[in-house]
C-alpha cells in the first residue's frame, strides 16, 4: 500500500499544472558519472528531456548537466527515491537512442518500472494558419537486469486512444507471459493497470 501511496504522489509531480509555477525542493544527493557526488537541495519535477538540474548548495545556484549525471537520490516525506539515467530504445524498440534519459524508479524487481517526462512537438493547420504544438507528458520505460536500455511501455500525453500504445508496446515487452499478454490484448489490462501488470510479472 505504501508503494502505491507513495508512486501516486510523486505522480502527481509530472502532471501539475504549469500554470501554477509548481515548485517543490527536496534534498538530493547526485552521483555523477566520473564518480563525485554533490548534495544539495533540488527542485521537483525532474524533467528527464531537460539538459540540465540546478542544485542549491548554502544558497548557491550550480547548473549540472543531466548526460554527466548516474544517479539521484531524492528525500520525500522521510522516503528515498531515485532517478536513473538511462539508455532507452526508440519507439520501434530496435536502436537505442543517443541522449539518455533522466526517470524516476518506480518498481524493482525482475523488471523494473520507471516513469518520466514527454515533450512532444508538432505543427497543426489551424484556422489561423500552421501553428506549432508543444505538449508534456509521462513516459513509462521497463528494463529487466541485462537489457541493453529501457523499453517504452506507454506514453500520456493527452492522445485520444490512451490505451493503443500500451496495448502494443506491452503485449510486445511482456511476450514471455502469456497470461499478461492475452489480458493486455483483451483489455483486462489497460495502461491504467500498469503497477497490477509489474506485480503480476514479478511473482
Amino acid at each position: 500500500m505504501k508503494l502505491v501511496v507513495l508512486f501516486f504522489s510523486i505522480l502527481s509531480f509530472f502532471t501539475i499544472d504549469k500554470d501554477k509555477k509548481f515548485k517543490n525542493e527536496e534534498t538530493c544527493v547526485i552521483y555523477l558519472e566520473d564518480g563525485i557526488t554533490k548534495s544539495g537541495k533540488l527542485e521537483l519535477p525532474v524533467k528527464s528531456g531537460s539538459k540540465f538540474i540546478v542544485l542549491k548548495t548554502n544558497e548557491k545556484k550550480e547548473k549540472v548537466e543531466l548526460q554527466k549525471i548516474d544517479k539521484l537520490e531524492v528525500i520525500i516525506n522521510g522516503a528515498k527515491i531515485e532517478y536513473h539515467n538511462l539508455k532507452v530504445f526508440n519507439f520501434s524498440g530496435k536502436k537505442i537512442q543517443k541522449n539518455k534519459r533522466m526517470m524516476l524508479q518506480t518498481v524493482k524487481g525482475k523488471v523494473n518500472l520507471y516513469i518520466g517526462t514527454l515533450d512532444w512537438s508538432s505543427t497543426i493547420n489551424s484556422a489561423s494558419g500552421w501553428q506549432a504544438m508543444n505538449l508534456t507528458g509521462i513516459s513509462y520505460y521497463c528494463i529487466r537486469d541485462g537489457e541493453e536500455a529501457a523499453t517504452l511501455i506507454h506514453e500520456n500525453f493527452g492522445q485520444a486512444n490512451k490505451n493503443s500504445d500500451f496495448k502494443l508496446y506491452g503485449s510486445t515487452y511482456f511476450y514471455d507471459n502469456e497470461t499478461i499478454v492475452k489480458k493486455i490484448k483483451n483489455k483486462e489490462y489497460t495502461y491504467e493497470d500498469i503497477l497490477k501488470v509489474i506485480a503480476d510479472y514479478n511473482r
